[in-house]
């Protein structure tokens, strides 16, 4: 049976260098054990991919890619969906 991933508030930087290095710090340590993600490249376009167990459990991978959907859609509405 698969594990149940609940959305949890972070104190994430949404600065990218400083996101990513807090990020790396976590894994370091052995608490952020996979992650998907879309990445803007100057002058490219953009990657998606995925990595660790994000990769290795798909099925809830997506599930949580909807939960940040939604987190981006407030944004673009202004409005808790």
């Amino acid at each position: 049976m698969s594990n149940i991933y609940t959305l949890r508030p972070d104190a994430l930087s949404q600065e990218t260098v400083k996101c990513l290095g807090q990020l790396h710090t976590q894994a370091k340590r052995g608490l952020v054990v996979g992650f998907a993600f879309v990445a803007y490249v100057e002058g490219y376009g953009f990657i998606a991919n995925a990595a660790g167990q994000a990769l290795k459990d798909p099925n809830n991978t997506r599930g949580m890619l909807l939960a940040l959907d939604d987190k981006l859609a407030t944004h673009v509405t202004g409005q808790n969906l």
